[in-house]
């Protein structure tokens, strides 16, 4: 190691004893951007797949590469470990050219490209591990995960890995595990580089197609002579890769019969390498239609292709660019295994009440499961007040609002250390409802990274910049009427695009709303009709986005009804009720719960032990006794409170006693009812690193581990009520409870 960055050498020794956890027993360079890593780490890891992936990390402080992007980072950061995944590789020959695995190992072998610049912030990490050698010290996460793995995959079965550059690692320690378990079936392993220098494990795939008969490795090169100049005798041109596919190439000479019965593919690499097809509207015929400029690898006659004999591997196949489409016309998109594995930086953002994607799931990995007051807890901040509004957080700032000593409405900044960084004072007048059941400072603020909205229940709405400096402010009832709702309009506002939508459903006139983001003017008012009448009139749930490749629009709901509108004025698209059946109709039945929405399916909840309603997001007009736009209906265990959390296939409905139902997302059919932690929940669940977090009001999170069976991993108590979402974001859990801000982070 050269001299650290921004801290002591001496302050530097002490973080890298307190952080690091394993150490460089190896390094092989490829070239000068591309080296192998072997990983030794100080304890053993747990058992994994191949295919899986982890995190390795190096602090702030460590130097730089030279000749890499400056970097330009705030204090705060000086003393953090920065972190990034990756899958994990494979050598798949010892040096006595015996095969051996992935897992076993005392050292995990990474495969990694120095990232010399970005088009925005520098690059944080390869430029410090491109400075490590043998004996080095760094950072590796315990938890090895991933779906990407052999389990669909049979002993006969045919194998086909498609990768671009370092996206061969997974492969790699897949190929490895097939062939050591005397593995039948053809696999072969398509990897695609700019350059012959690239291909790190080529004489690795020599060997292995030299001892095995069945294992065949194809090496795509894009950036050679004979790719780019038509001169040479040996000018390949360009080639569509799908074309080896549909003219029966791929399967005559690599003698692979593509039957979607056995046969298997798997892509890892460049984002861009997969390629929808358009559909509906959007296609040009009456089936699906693949683009023609995005995701191919290569266009020219097809008889040009050449391949290299079978065994032993003679030369390379000369191919244009990746990102990779394959269109296979032999149906065998029936059993293709698709994953995009290159960017494995899961940390993100949290930047409404739920979440990134706005339905209460995060990539991050690396959660804690188990914690209290004191263990793994970076840090707590005190709150001046109780709130039940969520925190959202981008970057190094959290942003929440509460009420103040005096009974003041706040929106406060901090940072990710917890430290305060400005409040400002929005609006005075609070009031508690239902004891401490809620408060003037319920709806939740969203950002965008560079602008924060924040409304109270009052109606006061305003939009800050990341300093604290007021962009704009208004009072909602001074624009669309008084507010006549019993306890609030606690409806938390969307944001998406250039738009802050804002749902106002009350006695006084239902209005959805469109504001102007960075002016507050309205955009679009639309008149919301109902039949509804009493307090069901009132409405404390959100709105919510759908989108799919086919269709985007707002979701609002209350007043006995879920509506779709069109982004573009507001209008109608279609309205479903039923929640409320006139036959039995209850007075009270105001909705609080808000319906979430994922690909293909919007589950919407109801009140008091109402119905749960799965609809078709394709539906027109209104639905509510429409058979074909239901896909399902649970007469009754609505959420109350608790919005509904769907991931991987499965529907969790969080009940205000704290059981948890589990529902098959395509099909209604209840997984199980269990009892969690029997206490009011208000907060919505949060999926994330394979668990599914809930919290009471006593301030006890159940950890349950997700999935069709229910297990209760962990129930941490905090101490204190809670009532607003848990927030996850760069590794790090955040808990707002009616006392402090809590960030729990593993160890």
């Amino acid at each position: 190691m050269t001299k650290t960055l921004y801290i002591p050498e001496e302050e530097a020794q002490e973080l890298r004893e307190k952080h690091y956890n394993a150490e460089i027993s190896s390094v092989k360079r490829i070239h000068d951007d591309l080296w192998l890593f072997r990983v030794r780490p100080d304890e053993p890891m747990e058992e994994f797949d191949p295919g899986q992936y982890t995190s390795l990390g190096l602090g702030h402080w460590e130097p730089r590469l030279e000749g890499t992007q400056a970097e330009d980072i705030k204090d705060k950061l000086h003393r953090k470990v920065v972190k990034r995944a990756y899958s994990i590789s494979c050598p798949m020959l010892d040096e006595n050219m015996q095969l051996v695995q992935a897992y076993g190992q005392d050292s995990l072998e990474f495969y990694i490209v120095l990232v010399r610049e970005n088009e925005g912030d520098a690059p944080a990490l390869t430029p410090r591990l491109f400075t490590l050698g043998e004996g080095d010290r760094l950072w590796i996460g315990r938890k090895v995960t991933g779906h990407y793995n052999l389990a669909p995959v049979s002993p006969d079965d045919n194998v086909i890995f498609v990768a671009t550059g370092t996206g061969e690692a997974p492969h790699n320690a897949m190929v490895a595990e097939l062939l050591a378990n005397g593995h039948k079936g053809r696999l072969i392993s398509l990897v695609c580089v700019r350059k012959k220098q690239d291909l790190g494990y080529y004489e690795t795939h020599q060997t292995l197609e030299k001892q095995f008969s069945q294992y065949r490795f194809v090496p795509l090169t894009t950036r050679e002579p004979e790719n780019l100049d038509p001169s040479l005798p040996n000018y390949v041109g360009k080639v569509y890769v799908q074309q080896f596919f549909e003219t029966g190439q791929f399967e005559e000479q690599l003698d692979c019969p593509l039957d979607p019965a056995k046969t298997h593919v798997y892509l890892c690499g460049n984002p861009s390498m997969i390629s929808a097809p358009l559909k509906g509207k959007h296609a040009t015929g009456d089936g699906p239609t693949f683009p023609e400029e995005r995701g191919m690898l290569l266009p020219a006659p097809v008889s040009t292709v050449i391949l290299p004999p079978l065994a032993p591997l003679s030369g390379m196949i000369a191919m244009q660019s990746c990102p990779l489409r394959l269109s296979l016309q032999h149906a065998l998109l029936a059993s293709f295994v698709v994953f995009n594995l290159t960017s494995h930086a899961f940390s993100e953002n949290w930047p409404s009440w739920r979440g990134p994607k706005e339905d209460g799931t995060s990539l991050e990995t690396d959660l804690p499961t188990s914690w209290s007051t004191t263990e793994n807890v970076a840090w707590k901040a005190p709150l001046p007040g109780p709130a039940g509004a969520t925190p959202v957080v981008w970057d190094d700032r959290i942003f929440l609002t509460s009420v103040g000593d005096e009974g003041e409405l706040l929106i406060m900044c901090f940072d990710t250390d917890g430290k305060p960084l400005w409040q400002d004072t929005m609006a005075d007048g609070n009031k508690d409802v239902r004891g401490d059941e809620g408060n003037s400072a319920s709806p939740s603020p969203c950002t965008d990274g560079e602008h924060v909205w924040a409304m109270m229940g009052t109606g006061h709405l305003a939009c800050y910049d990341f300093d604290g400096n007021v962009v704009w402010k208004q009072f909602l009832p001074d624009r669309f009427g008084d507010f006549d709702i019993q306890f609030g309009m606690t409806s938390t506002p969307l944001l998406h695009g250039d738009k802050l939508y804002l749902q106002l459903i009350h006695s006084g006139g239902a209005r959805i709303v469109a504001l102007d983001k960075l002016t507050g003017e309205t955009a679009w008012e639309h008149t919301r009709e109902s039949d509804a009448y009493a307090e069901c009139e009132h409405s404390y749930a959100s709105p919510v986005l759908y989108h799919d490749d086919e269709r985007t629009y707002l979701l609002s709901h209350g007043a006995d009804y879920v509506v779709a509108h069109s982004l573009e004025d507001g209008s109608e698209i279609w309205r479903c009720g039923g929640l409320n059946p006139r036959g039995n109709y209850n007075p009270t039945l105001r909705f609080v719960a808000s319906p979430v929405a994922v690909e293909g399916l919007i589950v919407v909840p109801s009140a008091k032990n109402g119905p749960v309603l799965g609809l078709d997001p394709a539906s027109k007009g209104d639905v509510s006794e429409d058979a074909a736009a239901h896909r399902w209906t649970r007469d009754d265990n609505t959420p109350d409170v608790p919005s509904p959390l769907v991931h991987d296939g499965l529907v969790y409905l969080c009940r205000e006693n704290g059981d948890l139902i589990c529902l098959n997302a395509q099909t209604g059919e209840e997984l199980y009812y269990e009892r969690t932690h029997r206490q009011r929940h208000r907060a919505s669940p949060v999926y994330a690193d394979g668990k599914v977090y809930l919290i009471s009001r006593d301030g006890v999170v159940s950890v349950i581990k997700a999935g069709k069976e229910f297990e209760i991993l962990a129930q941490n108590k905090m101490g204190e009520s809670i009532s607003a979402s848990p927030v996850i974001s760069n590794g790090r859990i955040y808990l707002r409870g009616f006392e402090n801000l809590y960030c729990i982070e593993e160890n």
